[in-house]
């Protein structure tokens, strides 16, 4: 029994080291749960210090994209201001070298205004730089000449300048009182008045006041009224379209008094010819030159001026 009970003594006295707790020591349990957690502590810190060097980085990467972008602008503004300080010292030398004052003055297309004139018009003055002279001014100059339709200015490098005329030419001339004449282009502007008449067809049956324009002469501004305008749309038809058929030379007057039923004299044929309002252009002067040929040496009247799909044209001689 004895030895019974001091076996038993020894069996409780055994140790049981996965239920027992003993101090200072600890369980295998208490070392995986440590280990996980500092596990789970070195996987956050190095996201923590993944995070901060990213920011890093970033900050990193922005200061030095703004020290580009400031390089960079800088490098523009300092490109600009060598292109400014290079145009002002261009500039500076193309308008104060004597290199560039005015030597040459250079005259084109002129027929009927002299060198002379056009240069005198011009107001030009040499020994003075080219670049410094307004090409407008010295446009409207020359243009205030009623001959001149158009100008072109062109410098012409080093020190010469070019003037390029256009000039106006009378097509017409109006009778007006004591055997005076206006000289009119194509469009209607008066362009001189003299008493030698031109051989250009005479404009009659104008309401235009050329007394009031002779004191005004010089000035390019004079021009048939408005209701004559219209009228010389008609009459510049009429002139082109006789040209292509070689019978302009016969017109020596156009009576325009009556824009519906314009009339051609023609004073070496002894005949007057009314052509309408001047459509269907073509087939009137065709008709006209068959007349001419067919009435040789008549004097009379040749009506054109109806309708040509309803009526044939006739003449009418003067007894």
């Amino acid at each position: 029994m004895i030895l019974k009970q001091k076996k038993k003594n020894k069996d409780n006295n055994k140790f049981d080291f996965d239920n027992e707790v003993i101090i200072g020591i600890s369980s295998s349990k208490d070392k995986e749960k440590k280990s996980k957690n500092k596990k789970n502590k070195k996987q956050k810190n190095k996201k923590v210090n993944k995070s901060v060097k990213t920011v890093k980085k970033q900050s990193s990467t922005n200061k030095v994209s703004k020290k580009k972008t400031l390089s960079k602008k800088g490098k523009i503004v300092l490109r600009v201001a060598c292109l400014f300080i290079l145009l002002a010292c261009g500039t500076c030398f193309v308008l104060f070298s004597p290199m560039f004052n005015l030597e040459e003055i250079i005259v084109e297309n002129n027929d009927i205004i002299s060198e002379d004139e056009i240069i005198s018009l011009s107001k030009l003055e040499t020994s003075k730089n080219i670049y410094s002279m307004s090409k407008k001014k010295i446009r409207e100059n020359i243009e205030s000449d009623p001959y001149v339709e158009s100008v072109k200015i062109s410098r012409v490098w080093p020190n010469k300048i070019k003037i390029t005329i256009k000039e106006r030419t009378p097509s017409l001339i109006a009778e007006m009182a004591d055997g005076m004449y206006a000289y009119i282009d194509k469009n209607g502007y008066i362009i001189d008045f003299s008493n030698e008449r031109l051989e250009l067809p005479v404009l009659i049956g104008t309401t235009t006041d050329f007394e009031s324009m002779i004191s005004d002469s010089e000035s390019k501004n004079n021009r048939l009224n408005n209701s004559d305008l219209k009228r010389m749309e008609i009459v510049d038809k009429v002139l082109k379209t006789s040209d292509e058929f070689e019978i302009k030379g016969l017109i020596s007057k156009i009576d325009i008094t009556n824009s519906k039923d314009i009339a051609l004299i023609m004073e070496s044929e002894g005949k007057k010819v009314y052509i309408g309002d001047g459509s269907d252009l073509n087939r009137r002067i065709m008709f006209i030159i068959e007349m001419v040929a067919k009435e040789k040496g008549i004097n009379g009247e040749f009506f054109v001026d109806m309708n040509l799909n309803e009526k044939s044209p006739y003449f009418r001689e003067t007894i």
